[in-house]
C-alpha cells in the first residue's frame, strides 16, 4: 500500500482519538466512581473503568455530530451502544497483540514520527511545540503516557489490517471479470403474471385430498419443512410483568436504600392479597406502568441479564424476590411461559400439505396466463409490452396487467425492478443477444415472467483503464473488510476475555 494510502488509513482509525485531544479539551472526559476495577479484562490486560468511559463519550460525540445532534442517551442504549464500544476496546486490543505477534508492533521512534505528522497541523505556530502537545493531553485528563499507549496499540492494530490489503488484492483476470460484470447490461419491459393474483381462484382442499397428496409427495413435504426450519422452532419465552423503582446512573447507597426498600414493601403488599396490575399502575417508575407493568412476550437477550435470570427461573403465576439491575430494583411475575422446541415434521406434514397443494394449483394457472401472454407476443401486429400493458383492462389484457421498467440490469445484479430478488435471472436474462421479445417464460420466487429486451450495452476494452481503480476498490475492500472480521473472530475465540457489566451498562428494554 502507498505512503499516502497508508497515511489515510491511519488518520481514519484515530480519527476519533485525537478529534478529542485536539477539539474538545477538557470537558470531554466522563465522572467515574473510583476504584470501581477494570470495566474489561483481556488475557489479563485491564481496560479501565475511566478508558472505557472516555471511549464511550468519544464514540457518543462522534456519533451525536452525524446525527446532527438528535442522537440521545435512549438511542445510544436502543442501539446497542455500550456493547459496540466495549467490542471496539477488546478489538484494538486483540488486533495490538497479533501485530506484536507478527512483529508490526508501532516502535518510540515510529510513534513519535507520526504523532509529529498529526499534530503539525494543529499546532498554534505551526511546527512541533512538545509543551503545547502535552498540554492538550493532560486536559483531557490523561496522561501522556497514557494517551501514547493508546495511541500506540491504534496505530499497531492498524498496521494488522494494514498487512491484510495484500491478502485481499484481487488479479488481473478478476478485475477483468468484474468488469465485464459491471459493463455488460441491458434494459427490459417486464410483466410478472403473479402467483398471488390467483390464489383466490384457487379452493382449499379437503383432508382426504390433502392425505392422498400426502402420500405421493414425501420429498416435497421433507424439502419444504427443511427449507424452513425457523418456522417450526420455538424459542423459550416468558410473558412478565414487573414493578420498577429507578436507581439513577451513579446514585449513591442511600438511594439505592430507599428504592429497595420500596420495592421490599411492594412485594409484602402483593403477599398480602394485594392485586399485581394495579399496583404496577400506582407504583412503578417504568413506562410500562399505564399497563399494570405489562411486558408482553419476550426471548432469553431481550431484557439486562439479572432481569432475564430472575424471570426465566420463575414458574407461571411465580413472584419473584428483589431483583436489582443497572436500571434500578424490580419485583416480577410471570403469567405464561413457552418451552423451546421444535415442531416435528410429522405434526407439520398436513399444514404444509395443504400449502404446498394450494401452491401448485395456483402456479399451475399462473403459468397458463403467461404462456398466453408470451403466444400473444408472437402474433401479428403486437405494439411491444409497453404499449399493450398499460395496467388497463382490455382484450389482450383482461386482468389488467401492468408492464414495468427494469433499468439497467448487470451480470451481478441480485434483484431485477419489479421483479425482487430473484438469484440467476439476471443472467438468464442477459443471454439473450438481440432486442426484442425474451425467447421464453422466465419462473421466479414470486410469479412468471414474460419480457422484452429494449437496450443492450457491452463492456468495451477502451473503458477498462478508466474503470480499473474503482473495481479494484470494490473488490479489494469488501475482503479486507472479511479477513479482518475473520481475523478478529479468530482471537476472540482463542481469547480470556472478561466484561464487568456493572460498568460496561448492557442496553435493555426494562419499561
Amino acid at each position: 500500500m502507498s505512503t499516502l494510502n497508508s497515511f489515510v488509513a491511519k488518520i481514519m482509525v484515530i480519527g476519533i482519538i485525537l478529534a478529542f485531544i485536539i477539539n474538545f479539551g477538557p470537558q470531554a472526559g466522563t465522572a467515574c466512581t473510583p476504584n470501581q476495577g477494570p470495566a474489561i479484562v483481556v488475557n489479563g490486560e485491564e481496560i479501565s473503568a475511566m478508558e472505557y468511559s472516555r471511549a464511550y463519550t468519544q464514540q457518543l460525540r462522534q456519533r451525536t455530530q452525524q446525527a446532527r445532534g438528535e442522537f440521545t442517551t435512549e438511542q445510544a442504549q436502543a442501539e446497542g451502544f455500550p456493547k459496540k464500544v466495549a467490542d471496539s476496546l477488546v478489538e484494538t486490543r486483540l488486533l495490538a497483540a497479533e501485530a506484536k505477534r507478527r512483529g508490526l508492533a508501532v516502535g518510540d521512534s515510529e510513534l513519535r514520527d507520526e504523532l509529529k505528522r498529526i499534530f503539525d497541523g494543529v499546532m498554534p505556530e505551526g511546527g512541533w511545540d512538545q509543551q503545547e502537545y502535552e498540554l492538550r493531553v493532560r486536559s483531557t485528563d490523561m496522561t501522556v503516557p497514557e494517551f501514547e499507549n493508546s495511541f500506540r496499540r491504534q496505530l499497531s492494530a492498524q498496521k494488522v489490517t494494514d498487512a491484510l490489503m495484500w491478502a485481499a488484492e484481487p488479479t488481473e483476470a478478476e478485475l477483468k471479470d468484474a468488469y465485464q460484470l459491471s459493463g455488460n447490461r441491458a434494459r427490459f419491459q417486464l410483466v410478472l403474471v403473479k402467483l398471488d393474483a390467483f390464489k383466490s381462484k384457487v379452493d382449499a382442499p379437503d383432508e382426504a385430498a390433502i392425505e392422498a397428496w400426502a402420500k405421493e409427495n414425501d420429498e416435497k413435504i421433507k424439502d419444504a419443512y427443511s427449507a424452513d426450519e425457523s418456522r417450526w422452532t420455538q424459542n423459550e419465552e416468558v410473558k412478565a410483568r414487573h414493578i420498577l423503582a429507578k436507581v439513577p446512573k451513579n446514585a449513591d447507597l442511600d438511594t439505592k436504600k430507599k428504592a429497595k426498600a420500596k420495592i421490599e414493601a411492594v412485594i409484602g403488599k402483593l403477599k398480602d392479597g394485594a392485586d399485581f396490575v394495579e399496583l404496577a399502575k400506582t407504583e412503578s417508575e417504568g413506562p410500562s406502568a399505564s399497563k399494570g407493568g405489562d411486558l408482553g412476550w419476550f426471548g432469553r437477550g431481550a431484557m439486562v441479564k439479572p432481569f432475564e435470570e430472575a424471570a426465566f427461573g420463575l414458574e407461571p403465576g411465580g413472584l419473584s424476590g428483589v431483583v436489582e439491575s443497572s436500571f434500578g430494583f424490580h419485583v416480577i411475575k410471570v403469567e405464561e411461559k413457552k418451552a423451546a422446541g421444535k415442531t416435528p415434521l410429522e405434526d407439520a406434514r398436513s399444514e404444509l400439505s395443504k400449502e404446498l397443494m394450494i401452491k401448485e394449483k395456483t402456479s399451475g394457472l399462473a403459468r397458463i396466463e403467461a404462456d398466453r401472454i408470451q403466444k400473444l407476443t408472437a402474433s401479428e401486429g403486437f405494439e411491444g409490452l409497453e404499449k399493450s400493458f398499460t395496467g388497463s383492462v382490455t382484450e389482450q389484457n383482461p386482468l389488467g396487467w401492468k408492464a414495468s421498467d427494469s433499468n439497467w440490469i448487470r451480470l451481478d445484479s441480485r434483484s431485477v425492478p419489479g421483479v425482487g430478488s430473484s438469484p440467476g435471472l439476471a443472467h438468464r436474462l442477459l443471454k439473450q443477444k438481440e432486442k426484442g421479445i425474451c425467447p421464453q417464460v422466465y419462473s421466479t420466487e414470486s410469479g412468471f415472467l414474460v419480457c422484452e429486451m429494449t437496450d443492450k450495452k457491452e463492456a468495451d476494452e477502451a473503458g477498462y483503464a478508466e474503470a480499473v481503480e474503482n473495481l479494484r476498490f470494490g473488490l479489494k475492500y469488501p475482503r479486507q473488510t472479511r479477513l479482518r472480521q475473520e481475523l478478529v473472530q479468530e482471537l476472540r475465540s482463542n481469547a480470556d476475555i472478561r466484561i464487568n457489566w456493572d460498568i460496561v451498562r448492557v442496553p435493555g428494554s426494562q419499561g
